[in-house]
């Protein structure tokens, strides 16, 4: 069935033993039941692919993919894959241990910002997951709060990181995932993707570190630092070079460096693996005093050392350059990103030329922002067809970011002169006064001396 067919009613049968009790929900690739097995009283949660998707053969491939990851992810912060099998009408589906509570979505929707000590704490459960993933080599791709289930203990919610669909094997040939073959197609939830995925480069555990350092930032504020109307503005502010703009109460907070950290843009910068993030975690939370819900110890401390270590800049070149079509795309991203700047301050600097009169809280903000945007230079200006061949600046186009012929320019970001102020002047002419005053000193003293040597010489 499809995302828009009536659920299987309760009591309906799947696979022979699967008994649905109720239906939970429908996401984009299947629809998850409550159902009890045969002979148990024990209710699990199915995940049944919808029949009829526009690419059958790539979804049923995904529910193996999804299967085959999960079986090897045995974690306590990890959802349990318990069946994977198929339908009497060969629908694929997979069976998960009952999830009890919500996701970290939903509680940060009901709550907002969460305190140091919770962040912490579901931080470190979630970096376990992932560090237990990539030690197998394996990047989940879409870590973002929809996929982060928080199971009620009576201790506490305990976090799960849900949803390997789209997980890929690191080294992996591109053809093992065909919807990201040649980089043509990127799969993944906008808001929270790293610059390489939205550029086509290659995929690595970086991405996941990238995408959590947006979450915890979330847990932090209580919304998402990533915004935008369309998922091209998700693209633009991902794609570009621009660092993310972390909020006062993120980097106030004891977790604000590795954040800082995780989110650069730059793999070079930014943590390679789970466990070195999980490692500057410890200490920053060790370092305020603060308790961490933490059973296991580190058996090899030289694993955090790690943490402080950079990629290899060869290395981190490829990931991000790895293909014409990748640094296309970046220098898109970074010319859309440079036009919406421009494009803010014109829409300010109206809005303030209308008021009568301008309020002071308006000038700073137009001020702001036109300050921002021409700390990027213009779009080049275009000969006017006028029969006087005067210069007329361009309007601002859409760049065609998706063309793989188009190579938009890339401007050098050279700093505008800075009139001088009358006070300047006073003291560059002071100055030039000064120095003419010493060569003319100089200049008597020298011609004094010669006088004295002739006098000298004629006695």
């Amino acid at each position: 069935m499809s995302g828009e067919d009536v659920a299987l009613p309760p009591g309906a049968v799947i696979a022979g033993c699967y008994t649905v009790v109720d239906a939970i929900g429908v996401g984009m690739s299947g629809t998850v039941y409550q159902v009890r097995k045969a002979g148990s009283n024990e209710d699990l949660a199915l995940k049944l692919m919808h029949a009829e998707l526009p690419d059958s053969d790539t979804e049923r491939r995904r529910f193996a993919r999804e299967a085959e990851v999960v079986k090897q992810l045995l974690h306590p912060n990890v959802v349990p894959l318990l069946d994977y099998g198929h339908s009497d009408d060969g629908t694929p589906f997979l069976v998960f241990t009952l999830l009890r509570g919500r996701t970290l979505e939903a509680k940060l929707q009901e709550e907002g910002a969460l305190t140091w000590a919770t962040t912490a704490r579901l931080s470190i459960g979630v970096l376990r997951a992932l560090e237990k993933a990539h030690e197998l080599g394996i990047v989940h791709r879409d870590i973002k709060p929809g996929n982060i289930f928080l199971v009620t203990r009576p201790l506490g919610e305990v976090p799960q990181v849900i949803d390997f669909g789209l997980a890929k094997v690191v080294g992996e040939s591109d053809y093992a995932d065909p919807r990201r073959a040649n980089g043509e197609v990127i799969v993944g939830t906008p808001r929270y993707m790293a610059p390489e995925e939205v550029r086509g480069g290659r995929i690595g555990h970086e991405v996941d570190i990238y995408a959590f350092g947006l979450v915890m930032g979330e847990m932090l504020v209580g919304e998402p630092l990533v915004t935008g109307k369309t998922d091209v503005d998700f693209y633009v502010a991902q794609g570009s070079d621009r660092p993310i703009d972390l909020p006062p109460l993120v980097m106030s907070s004891p977790f604000g460096p590795v954040i800082q950290r995780a989110v650069s843009k730059d793999v070079q910068v930014r943590y390679r693996l789970a466990s070195q993030m999980l490692a500057d975690l410890r200490a920053a939370i060790e370092q305020v005093g603060m308790v961490a819900d933490d059973d296991e110890d580190d058996e090899d401390d030289e694993d955090d050392m790690v943490a402080t270590a950079f990629l290899n800049p060869e290395m981190a070149r490829q990931l991000l350059e790895s293909s014409p079509h990748s640094q296309r795309m970046r220098e898109a991203m970074n010319l859309a990103a440079s036009r919406t700047d421009h494009e803010q301050a014109d829409a300010a600097l109206a809005t303030v030329a209308d008021s009568e009169p301008p309020s002071d809280d308006s000038l700073e903000l137009a001020l702001d922002i036109a300050t921002a945007g021409l700390s990027s230079a213009p779009p080049p200006a275009r000969l006017d067809p006028s029969p006087g061949g005067q210069q007329a600046p361009s309007e601002p186009q859409p760049p065609p970011i998706d063309h793989p012929e188009v190579r938009p320019p890339v401007v050098a970001d050279v700093p505008l002169p800075q009139p001088q102020t009358p006070a300047a002047e006073t003291r560059s002419e002071a100055f030039l006064w000064v120095i003419l005053a010493i060569v003319v000193a100089l200049t008597l003293v020298g011609v004094a001396v010669f006088v004295w040597l002739t006098v000298l010489r004629l006695h």
